[in-house]
């Protein structure tokens, strides 16, 4: 049976110290999280801030002067890879098995609306698995796909998955799926419901939506009916990292 994985990625208080802008008509940007270990298989390769931040003051953010040189560029919405070690990647591989999938959701700052200036949990991106390697094995053609396979030692424990491009991709506009309350940020009680609700690998579910932490990625407890509210959704998926807002 195909298993859904609840991802926390991009740029925020706990890897950057900043949050990316997002607007009430869906428009966002992705910005990822610094890159720790740069020089890789070759520098032409890497990424860095100076590929976002038009995007990011195009919207009519403000681009925060501590984000500069090269960045963690994964996942990767135009290559449609996402690698991780550690939890996260044990992660991958205990769960992706055929049919299963991927939502990436990340903490933005709302520029425009009632709550403007406050931080929103919303969905900004969403793999079907095809399959998933361990970095080391990714061969030469496809190393310059994902950050973990740019770097020069790239490791078998580290773990790639590889998007199906049918249904994958960043989305074009982001889904609001929660907020900080009660002391952490949680999805809302509403979503919970209607998604059969997040769950620990024990089978325990979340209490009352928790995703803050991000070392052990949370499992969708009914796969099918997150695909249900998803695809309700009408999800949009761009195979680039952004899109022009007037750039």
């Amino acid at each position: 049976m195909p298993n859904g994985l609840l991802y926390r990625v991009a740029v925020d208080s706990q890897a950057g110290g900043w949050n990316a802008p997002c607007r009430t008509d869906g428009s966002f940007c992705y910005v990822p999280i610094p890159e720790q270990a740069p020089g890789g298989r070759g520098a032409v390769f890497d990424h860095g801030y100076d590929e976002f931040s038009p995007f990011v003051t195009a919207l009519g953010g403000s681009w925060p002067l501590n984000l500069s040189g090269p960045c963690h560029l994964d996942p990767d919405f135009a290559n449609l890879t996402y690698g991780d070690r550690g939890n996260r990647a044990q992660r991958l591989r205990d769960f992706m098995v055929p049919g299963s999938f991927l939502v990436f959701w990340a903490g933005l700052r709302w520029l425009d609306g009632k709550h403007a200036g406050a931080i929103v949990c919303s969905i900004i991106g969403f793999f079907r698995v095809s399959h998933v390697l361990g970095a080391s094995d990714v061969g030469v053609l496809d190393a310059h796909r994902n950050a973990h396979t740019r770097r020069a030692n790239a490791h078998s424990k580290e773990t790639v998955a590889f998007a199906d491009p049918r249904e994958s991709g960043r989305l074009r506009c982001h889904l609001p799926i929660g907020a900080y309350r009660a002391g952490a940020q949680r999805v809302d009680e509403d979503l919970l419901g209607e998604w059969g609700n997040l769950r620990r690998k024990s089978g325990e579910l979340l209490k009352d939506g928790y995703i803050q932490q991000s070392g052990s990625p949370p499992i969708f407890n009914d796969p099918d009916r997150f695909l249900r509210w998803f695809r309700g959704q009408n999800p949009e998926f761009v195979h680039a990292n952004n899109i022009s807002y007037g750039i």
